[in-house]
């Protein structure tokens, strides 16, 4: 039987992964790439 994950697990991976999704566009940004970065930023 698969577990639910509960509220604060959620938020916890949620909040990371916004993390990472900066992380990403910063880097971008910071290569040469701004336009591909807003991109990225204004999709999440």
């Amino acid at each position: 039987m698969k577990r639910e994950p509960n509220r604060a697990e959620h938020d916890w991976a949620a909040d990371k992964l916004l993390l990472l999704w900066e992380l990403v566009a910063r880097r971008l940004a910071a290569d040469g790439q701004p336009e591909l970065a807003a991109k990225l930023r204004a999709w999440r």
